[in-house]
Parts: structure tokens; C-alpha cells; sequence
């Protein structure tokens, strides 16, 4: 079985509440063209919303016949529509999936975008594994099983520098005050 690599970049990033963080999603066969296959996204939702937006880049070599999204659909967002064929639950972007005849990512390319908004503070680990369905798993151009090694990122909602300088003013307040008191 061949190896293969998908991952996202940046690997860590903040935003703000109601701001946006944009991943790129890359894959290399590592010289073996990907045949087809697909993958699922995971995310907290507590955290963070995805935007609905994952789009494969111009460049990118798919048939939208054989990829999500493309004729076949765009991938689910499990937070929204938990119903979906192989949604496991919220928090998951179900059936990103690309494939073409000609072979595709054999070396270091750059699938597609997807973004996310910042909901509270925290920090979201987002995380990938292999499509259970309606895609499945990935196979190189000769139709033999490919192993895919995800690396995942994540997304970080800092507390707003406005409250950090509220309640710095106040413990200087507080502090003045109790200082003021004992003399």
C-alpha cells in the first residue's frame, strides 16, 4: 500500500470572535498520483463555525464528475445538516472529496481553501480522517488502496485585547483604592 500526505496550513492561527481563519488544504501522493478518495473535517463548534465555503483551487486538476464539491455535491456541514449521508455528528465537514482518471497530487499540491469564524474563546483542533461515506477511501491511479497521513491545525480564539485592557485598569483602580484605604 502507498502512503500519501493531506494536511493543512497555517498549522496554528488565531482570530477574533465574528473573525475569520482560512486554512489551505494540501495533499501529495509522495510520487504516486491519488486515483480518487475522500476525507472528513472535524472541528469544535463550540469554538468555531465553518464558513460552508471549501472550494478546490484553479489549479487544482479535478473532474468535477468524481469530486465534492462538483456535480456530485458539496461536502455536508454536519453542524447544519446532521442528517446527511455519514455525518457522525456536529462539527464535521463530511465528504471532501476529489478524483480525476489522469491522476492528481503526486507531488505537493495545493487542493482547495475552507475558513472558519471565531464563536468564543478557546482554541479548535481541526483534525481529518478518511471519508466513510459517500466517498470512501483514496486509491492511486493503478486502483490500489492508498494509506493517507492527515496533518490537522488549529484555530485559536484569544481573549479580545479590549478585555485584558478593561481588567488591568480595573485591578489598578482596585488596587489604588484598597492602597488608599490603609492609609
Amino acid at each position: 500500500i502507498q502512503a500519501a500526505s493531506i494536511w493543512l496550513e497555517p498549522v496554528s492561527q488565531d482570530t477574533t470572535i465574528g473573525g475569520v481563519a482560512t486554512l489551505e488544504l494540501y495533499a501529495d501522493g509522495e510520487g504516486i498520483a491519488f486515483l480518487a478518495g475522500g476525507l472528513d473535517v472535524f472541528y469544535d463548534e463550540a469554538i468555531v463555525s465553518y464558513n460552508d465555503d471549501f472550494a478546490f483551487d484553479a489549479a487544482f486538476p479535478t473532474d468535477p464528475d468524481f469530486s465534492r464539491p462538483g456535480t456530485s455535491g458539496d461536502p455536508d456541514n454536519c453542524t447544519t445538516d446532521p442528517s446527511a449521508l455519514g455525518c457522525s455528528g456536529p462539527g464535521e465537514i463530511n465528504g471532501i472529496a476529489f478524483g480525476n482518471f489522469n491522476g492528481i497530487a503526486d507531488t505537493v499540491t495545493l487542493v482547495g481553501t475552507l475558513s472558519f469564524t471565531g464563536l468564543s474563546v478557546g482554541v479548535s483542533a481541526i483534525t481529518m480522517a478518511t471519508n466513510d461515506l459517500p466517498a470512501g477511501d483514496w486509491f492511486d491511479v493503478s486502483g490500489s488502496p492508498m494509506d493517507v497521513v492527515y496533518r490537522g491545525a488549529q484555530i485559536g480564539v484569544p481573549v479580545p485585547a479590549a478585555v485584558w485592557l478593561m481588567t488591568s485598569g480595573l485591578a489598578a483602580l482596585f488596587g489604588f483604592a484598597r492602597k488608599r484605604k490603609t492609609v
